[in-house]
C-alpha cells in the first residue's frame, strides 16, 4: 500500500512542471480613474509600457495555478480648470487558475485564466491621496506556441476588472467608478527545473 502511494507521488511530481515568464507589453486603461466637479477635476491614467514576470505551476499537462506581478510607470493627465500632466505609475497582480482549451500536445496550446487581482496606484499624481490599493477580478485569454522541446511563446491579454474611490487631501471622495484595464504581454516561458 505505502508502495503504491509513493508511486503515485512520483508520477504526479514527475508530471509537474514550473514555468517562469518574464513580460513586456502595454497598460491600456479604457475609462477616468475618477470625476469630481470643481478643483478635483478628472483624471485619466494613460496608456504606457509594462513589464513583469508570470510563475505557473502545473501538475497536469491542461491545468495550472499561476501567480504574476506587472509595473506599468503610467503618466495620469489630470483635467480641472487646466490639463497638467503628473507622473505615476502601477503595480498589477494575480493569482488565478490556467487552463488550456487543446491538447497540451498541440504546437500552440490556446488558454484562458481566472482568478482574483489587485490594482495599486502611486506617484506625484496621486500625492496625499488614499485608498490607492484596489481588489480585482482578473481574466485572460492567451496562446502558447512551442518553441523546441520545452520553450513557450507566450502571447496573452488579460483584463482587470474592479472599483476605485479615492480620498483627497481635502477629505472629498471621488465615490465609486467601475474600471476595465487591459493588459497586453509577449513573454518567453522558460521551464524551472
Amino acid at each position: 500500500m505505502v508502495f503504491v502511494a509513493l508511486a503515485g507521488a512520483w508520477s504526479t511530481a514527475a508530471a509537474a512542471q514550473l514555468m517562469l515568464t518574464p513580460i513586456v507589453g502595454a497598460y491600456v486603461p479604457t475609462g477616468n480613474v475618477y470625476e469630481q466637479s470643481g478643483t478635483i477635476g478628472t483624471a485619466r491614467q494613460g496608456t504606457s509600457f509594462a513589464f513583469g514576470g508570470r510563475l505557473m505551476f502545473s501538475a497536469s499537462g491542461r491545468l495550472g495555478i499561476e501567480v504574476g506581478a506587472t509595473y506599468a510607470p503610467s503618466k495620469v493627465e489630470i483635467v480641472t480648470t487646466t490639463t497638467v500632466s503628473r507622473s505615476a505609475h502601477l503595480w498589477l497582480g494575480q493569482l488565478r487558475l490556467v487552463y488550456v482549451l487543446n491538447s497540451e500536445w498541440a504546437p500552440i496550446n490556446i488558454y484562458v485564466a481566472g482568478g482574483a487581482g489587485v490594482v495599486s496606484r502611486g506617484g506625484d499624481a496621486y500625492e496625499g491621496v488614499t485608498g490607492l490599493t484596489d481588489l480585482t477580478g482578473n481574466l485572460a485569454l492567451g496562446a502558447l506556441f512551442r518553441v523546441g522541446s520545452a520553450y513557450r511563446i507566450r502571447l496573452e491579454v488579460e483584463d482587470y476588472l474592479y472599483r476605485t474611490e479615492m480620498t483627497f487631501p481635502s477629505g472629498e471622495t471621488s465615490g465609486s467608478r467601475f474600471q476595465n484595464d487591459f493588459v497586453f504581454t509577449f513573454g518567453l516561458s522558460i521551464p524551472l527545473g
